[in-house]
């Protein structure tokens, strides 16, 4: 079916294609030193920041307040949990310590205060960009500190400024795939080739990974492949690590230990084995999805990738999409609706327990295809199994909405929003992609209103620095093959 447009900046970059004659990619060489080195000291300035570890709680806090909140559940009581956010607080004083606020401010001022060449569009779009970037970094200060000083105002209005929030049709969208769950009415299968046969298939459908390092070795091939895997003798990219202290795979160019992709730690173990399917779909989502877009922002561009993951996020959905598309002959389904209806009851005001009890209410009705219009049976009469299933997606959905609150019972009715990205860059992709400009979206990690100034570059995919590749294939034509064939050998034998 037709993708709605629901964010005007495509229309708004649709419109402005070919008003006017566009500059050529790339162009960063005609850049004068004042804003190189505006752009230099920033980076020095917030290059490390990321705002998931700013408002990611305590991993043993975590999981004890899941613990509590889950058992008051059971046993009919109400329980807000509260988190403690130790990095938070540590960025916090680092950043009073540096005075970063005030150096911010300074740098904002030297680019309000450049005037471009009355020539040079890029030299004005650089300039906006930058401000845009600065402004990003004022709410991230103003985020740290708030989590650790308990401002909730403080709190609310960065996160605002740096994830928006819902819209009426965007919350309908989301409740009209949540019914599609029910009914099982799905769109049809993209027409392309599948490229596998049915023997690979069901060997990628087996659960044979049982260990995390096997995770490393896949991203940090792919990342290889493309050439951002960082090492002694590549200083640009990501290197690759095992984390307790992330609950989910993150590609984080900003981060304590600079550019890194984070896999949780027992993400693949004996108990609960990874397939192959699923390696492949992540290295097409974290690998050629984000890492690549957001090298190529940064070796475009110049600048650290901006906190907003809308379109970020769209395009490694649309990697997903494709890959189940060539190697199942499936789509891979709508994003999930249960973030943006979640974050919706986050900013009408409801607290932490009310957003998990409507997310257990959601799943349930999805798992025994119960409309919303209809009771649901008595929980003694479900399997429990299903229950638990149903608070443990409930939990992880509930907790990414209110990560940052200080105080859940949420009086300043906000969420963190990072998670609309999902279904919102999901349809500002397809749109993008059916108008014919799908390589726009792979050119950076674009923020409000970058689409508006791309607009004004005669983008190509031959000016992409990291150029696109089927990373999926090359690891089944160099691992994953070569590994059913040991197998079958040794079967036979």
């Amino acid at each position: 079916m037709a993708v709605e447009i629901l964010d005007p900046e495509v229309k708004h970059f649709l419109d402005k294609k070919g008003s006017f004659p566009q500059l050529k990619l790339p162009t960063l060489e005609s850049l004068p030193q004042e804003l190189l080195g505006i752009s230099e000291r920033l980076h020095g300035i917030s290059g490390t920041w990321n705002p998931v570890e700013i408002f990611t709680a305590d991993a043993t806090s975590i999981k004890a307040e899941k613990t509590s909140l889950l058992a008051a559940y059971q046993n009919g009581e109400t329980y807000n949990p509260t988190f403690a956010y130790i990095y938070a607080a540590e960025l916090a004083d680092q950043m009073r310590q540096a005075d970063a606020e005030h150096q911010l401010n300074e740098l904002q001022l030297a680019v309000r205060r450049f005037t471009p060449d009355s020539s040079s569009r890029l030299q004005r779009l650089t300039r906006v960009a930058l401000n845009s970037k600065i402004e990003d970094d004022i709410a991230t200060v103003d985020l740290a500190g708030g989590i650790s000083s308990g401002d909730e105002d403080r709190i609310a209005h960065a996160m605002r400024l740096k994830y928006g929030g819902t819209n009426p049709v965007l919350v309908e969208r989301a409740f009209a795939i949540f019914d599609s769950l029910i009914t099982g009415i799905k769109e049809p299968v993209e027409d392309v080739e599948v490229v596998t046969t049915p023997e690979e298939q069901e060997f990628l459908k087996k659960p044979i990974i049982t260990d995390d390092e096997t995770i490393k070795g896949a991203f940090e091939f792919a990342l290889g492949k493309f050439g951002i895997l960082r090492t002694d003798d590549n200083p640009i990219g990501f290197i690759v690590e095992i984390s307790d202290e992330v609950t989910a795979i993150d590609v984080r160019y900003k981060s304590k230990n600079g550019p890194t992709i984070y896999i949780n730690k027992g993400r693949a173990t004996p108990e609960k084995p990874m397939t192959w399917e699923k390696l492949l779909e992540l290295n097409e989502h974290e690998i050629r999805g984000h890492a690549r877009q957001i090298m190529n922002g940064k070796l475009l561009f110049s600048l650290d990738p901006f906190d907003t993951e809308t379109l970020y996020e769209g395009l490694a959905k649309r990697y997903d999409e494709r890959f189940h598309a060539r190697y199942f002959g499936k789509k891979a389904g709508s994003p999930s609706p249960y973030y943006t209806i979640a974050i919706s009851s986050a900013e009408r005001g409801s607290s932490f327990f009310e957003v998990f009890s409507e997310q257990v209410d959601l799943r349930l009705r999805e798992k025994l295809k119960i409309a919303r219009d209809l009771p649901l049976p008595n929980r003694d009469s479900i399997d429990p199994k299903i229950i638990m299933d149903t608070m443990n997606s409930s939990w992880t959905t509930t907790y990414r909405t209110m990560r940052g609150h200080t105080d859940t019972k949420n009086d300043k009715s906000y969420a963190t929003g990072k998670d609309l990205s999902y279904l919102q860059g999901w349809i500002m992709d397809s749109q993008l992609r059916e108008s014919g400009y799908a390589h726009v979206n792979e050119t950076a990690v674009i923020a409000e209103g970058g689409l508006a100034m791309l607009a004004e570059f005669n983008i190509e995919p031959d000016d992409l620095p990291i150029k696109d590749l089927e990373i999926a294939d090359i690891i089944m034509n160099e691992i994953v093959r070569p590994q059913m064939q040991t197998s079958s050998t040794t079967k036979d034998a």
